[in-house]
């Protein structure tokens, strides 16, 4: 595991959340996708988004991912997470702009963990 990746967050109004994480905290607005979700990064990170802002009817988090070296260890994680019998999905390079091969660990009761590849820029 490299570091944290980026985190999805739900959020009840995406106007005022926007400009609480780009006018108080700091952040910097990378772009805003189709499908409503607002992708933003701090100034002084390599990867494309850290956090990504989705309107939703509650708050809450949807997923953290984590940051894995290379395809190798992005494998050797999802074969010891299906070891302890926990299902492992492959996410679609084309889900978020910049996220190159994702695998995630969906949990019903909370939020989902996703690992991904960190050859590219997420």
């Amino acid at each position: 595991m490299l570091r944290p990746g980026y985190i999805q967050i739900r959020v009840t109004d995406l106007g005022a959340a926007l400009k609480h994480y780009v006018d108080r905290v700091g952040l910097h607005e990378v772009s805003r996708e189709a499908d409503g979700r607002a992708y933003l990064r701090a100034w002084d990170e390599f990867d494309r988004h850290s956090v990504v802002l989705r309107e939703a009817d509650g708050p809450g988090m949807d997923y953290v991912g984590f940051k894995v070296a290379n395809e190798a260890d992005l494998n050797s994680f999802a074969r010891r997470i299906e070891a302890f019998g926990i299902e492992v999905e492959e996410v679609s390079a084309e889900e978020q702009p910049g996220v190159w091969s994702t695998l995630e660990v969906p949990c019903s009761d909370r939020p989902s963990y996703r690992i991904v590849r960190g050859d590219g820029a997420v």
